[in-house]
């Protein structure tokens, strides 16, 4: 697992991700996508927003 913040390219060790259940089950969906799409080999990203649209995270899967 690699968490990263793109603006300043660097690795987060220890973040506390904080969700309210709509954006939980944003990320649910949203990882069932990914997983979908790796299984035909198709490489992606998703993105998920917080509820007021402020704050938003992408998801994507590592290269095995």
């Amino acid at each position: 697992m690699r968490i990263e913040d793109p603006d300043s390219d660097t690795v987060l060790k220890r973040p506390g991700v904080c969700l309210e259940e709509s954006e939980a089950e944003e990320l649910r969906d949203k990882l069932e996508i990914l997983l979908r799409d790796n299984e035909r080999g198709e490489r992606v990203h998703e993105h998920v927003s917080s509820a007021d649209y402020k704050v938003e995270m992408t998801v994507w899967l590592s290269p095995s």
